[in-house]
């Protein structure tokens, strides 16, 4: 069953990359689902455990030819940059010129290497794909029903400790990044709860998504990724009243009803299987703990450095010095290695993401679909951030925060600069004699 979802997956991809040309949306999804979807195809191709950034570079291509064909057809003229894209290449220009002052220069010099091209597919090329609304529910669109294929196929593989199991050295199994699997699978599973209130609710459709989320729950849940479960439920419960009162204009009520049940449901799911162990709160304690003593001991030397390096951080990847890893905090992270500069940076980011945002749910000219789709985008980047205070590192895992911080930027900058410029057709218009328009810039019938 497993090799047929994978040959399912692959001639998806095959026509996915087809269209990409048309619908740049489908190249962001498909950046989105790039880690998950290595994972799942090396289990069963040895080529692609031998290269294992073949799909990385394969998918990387299709966002770059995509941009560029965009630039030729001059889809990106006149574009009116995001601050918070500004702020972000301040932030990644200060933690390459921090190398000057690293602790560990080495390390800040092979991560900067070693990330860039992350950076540059995730937050600098998918977030342009999304050019309008169209685009964004064609990524959306794309993201649940080619995203769910690679749900059913995490699924279906051999899960070893925690992770899919990709190949054998030595009798000893190999296995693909379980934390990548489990964030995907839960981007799967809030775009399918959460269209399922931009239309009309409880038909065939809306069934089948409840489906996948159950999928994507399981898939979180069989990888041990305790954060990806509790962070998903918990935003989840959050995120959807929001969404069907803000955004789709819809009783809230039956919203509250339907994550209650699925909260419920998860807790007797999770309390009755045999992985119960490692999801015992004084367990999952240990393990946070354990997190915060890393930071305590880098913030350590970070304060004896001084008031200069108070300021200005003691350098990025200086925590490798210390710890031989990142501390897993980004937040504490920032503060310590690009000092208040880079924490004051990553904070504006943040809050100007979030302003943008719930200005976008709340602008009633945008049709409830649109606005939905933005709070899918929305409660995954509130996902990533919250997912920032266990795992991950600002140059690192970090990136899918910044690449859906900047994907509201720019999509608070053109469709407002849009909405605006119909509603400046309208106040014209009502100025002339005769007008027959409308709010949204359309003659009305005569």
């Amino acid at each position: 069953m497993l090799q047929i979802i994978i040959s399912i997956i692959l001639i998806s991809l095959f026509v996915l990359a087809v269209g990409v040309l048309g619908k740049p949306g489908i190249a962001a999804a498909l950046a989105w689902s790039m880690i998950a979807l290595e994972s799942v195809l090396q289990q069963s191709n040895q080529f692609l455990v031998s290269n294992s950034s073949f799909v990385n570079f394969f998918i990387a291509g299709l966002v770059g030819l995509t941009i560029g064909w965009g630039i030729i057809r001059g889809k990106y003229r006149k574009l009116k940059i995001p601050k918070q894209l500004w702020l972000y290449l301040i932030l990644i220009a200060y933690c390459a010129l921090s190398y000057f002052w690293s602790q560990s220069q080495i390390d800040t010099f092979d991560r900067l290497k070693l990330q860039l091209p992350y950076i540059i597919t995730f937050c600098l090329l998918a977030p342009l794909c999304l050019i309008n609304a169209k685009q964004l529910n064609t990524a959306i669109t794309v993201l649940i029903y080619f995203g769910i294929l690679i749900v059913i196929a995490i699924n279906l593989s051999t899960i070893g400790m925690r992770g899919i199991i990709i190949d054998s050295v030595q009798g000893k199994a190999v296995e693909a990044n379980p934390l990548a699997a489990a964030s995907f699978s839960a981007y799967v599973g809030f775009a399918s709860l959460f269209s399922i209130w931009g239309k009309k609710l409880w038909n065939f459709n809306s069934l089948l998504k409840l489906c996948f989320v159950g999928f994507c729950v399981t898939a979180m849940y069989s990888s041990g990724s305790r954060g990806q479960v509790i962070a998903f439920v918990g935003i989840s419960a959050i995120f959807l009243p929001l969404i069907a009162g803000v955004a789709a204009r819809r009783s809230t009520i039956l919203a509250i009803v339907a994550i209650g049940i699925a909260t419920f449901a998860i807790v007797i799911f999770v309390e009755r299987t045999e992985l119960t162990t490692r999801w015992q709160y004084h367990r999952m304690m240990e393990d946070q703990i354990g997190r915060f003593d890393m930071l305590k001991e880098v913030m350590k030397h970070w304060i004896s450095a001084g008031p200069t390096a108070w300021i200005f951080g003691i350098g990025s990847s200086s925590s490798f010095k210390y710890l031989n890893i990142y501390p897993h905090i980004v937040l504490g992270e920032t503060l310590v290695e690009e000092g208040i500069v880079g924490f004051t940076l990553l904070l504006a980011i943040i809050s100007i993401t979030v302003r943008q945002a719930f200005r976008l749910m709340s602008t009633p000219n945008l049709p409830p679909e649109v606005r939905v789709n933005i709070g899918i985008i929305f409660a995954i980047f509130t996902f990533n951030l919250l997912l920032s205070f266990k795992q991950g590192s600002l140059l690192g895992s970090a990136s899918t925060i910044f690449c859906f911080a900047l994907s509201i930027g720019w999509l608070h900058s053109r469709l407002l600069k849009k909405n605006k410029q119909e509603n400046r057709q309208y106040v014209i218009s009502q100025q002339l004699p005769n007008s027959n328009l409308t709010p949204l810039g359309k003659k009305t019938p005569t």
